[in-house]
């Protein structure tokens, strides 16, 4: 599993911590006592992980590298961390359940309405609704909006992105997954990355695409495509079980765990070798709610 941290455009490849990256979840909470004796407990937010990492044996050009974003070497941070191949799902719980966190369509945006649905669901209690017109002239993409004001999804050029999600119908129609890649700047590159096109029908079925950011890329825009000519008349597509990952595959589905946002707090050093270091690190997730 490689780690990458940095910036949209400068993400730099650390060395493979050993035996891996720890990362512990605590969410806000508060805890009332009622008059009968009872208790209730409130919870603010979805909580924020804090990651730790240890290494061994580093030569002193890799514990440089650590060394420089803990120094401000990288600039001030905070900064991006991604893990890799390592099952992490890169949106956001609400966007992974389609809607189960907050029971409203915050994350998702695009054409036509779109609402929290009870009718069906392939994970948690709820999906997204979407209600298509008849006869569109356009495709319909259903778009993922990203956390920290981010255009798109960081991604590293050449480490493949794997996005899937399921999807049901009230009438037939042709439904794609698509991912479209951008630079640093937010520029859209040549191309779309396409998955095998499916035809949605009364029961869900998983779309799946693997795709690998081009040279220049480093974000991709994901979506859910579909085809104006197969709707034919109103009808409504729910889209449950999102996933994206970095890595070439994503087996099944995990809830969304957001794209971490760090400071590196904490990096301590040990020099047990000739030209070797061990080291170990800890950063604490940050930004708004």
């Amino acid at each position: 599993m490689t780690v990458y941290l940095g910036n949209v455009g400068a993400l730099v490849a650390l060395p493979d911590p050993d035996p891996g990256v720890g990362a512990t979840l605590a969410r806000p909470r508060q805890e009332h006592a009622t008059l009968g004796g009872g208790r209730t407990v409130d919870y603010a937010g979805p909580g924020r992980r804090t990651y730790t990492m240890a290494w061994e044996r580093l030569t002193p050009a890799e514990y440089a590298v650590l060394e420089a974003f803990h120094t401000g070497g990288w600039g001030p941070g905070p900064f991006l961390l991604l893990p890799t191949a390592a099952g992490w799902n890169y949106l956001t719980p609400q966007q992974a359940s389609a809607t189960d966190v907050l029971a409203t369509t915050d994350g998702f945006g695009g054409p036509a309405v779109m609402a929290s649905s009870t009718a069906y669901a392939a994970t948690g209690r709820r999906s997204l609704a979407w209600s298509l017109p008849a006869n569109p002239t356009a495709d319909h993409v259903l778009a993922l909006t990203v956390q920290h004001n981010l255009p798109g999804l960081p991604v590293i050029p050449g480490v493949p992105l794997t996005w899937t999600a399921q999807v049901r119908a009230a009438a037939p129609i042709t439904v794609t997954l698509i991912a479209e890649f951008g630079d640093a700047d937010d520029h859209t590159l040549p191309g779309t990355a396409t998955s095998t096109p499916v035809t949605a029908g009364p029961g869900w079925q998983t779309l799946t695409l693997t795709a690998t950011p081009p040279t220049g890329a480093a974000l991709t825009y994901p979506g859910v495509n579909v085809a104006p000519g197969s709707v034919t008349a109103p009808t409504v597509l729910y889209v449950d079980a999102l996933r994206v990952d970095l890595g070439p595959t994503a087996p099944g589905w995990l809830p969304g765990r957001g794209v971490p946002l760090v400071s590196l707090v904490e990096l301590t050093c040990s020099y047990p070798w000739a030209d070797e270091l061990s080291a170990a690190a800890t950063f604490l997730e940050v930004g708004a709610g």
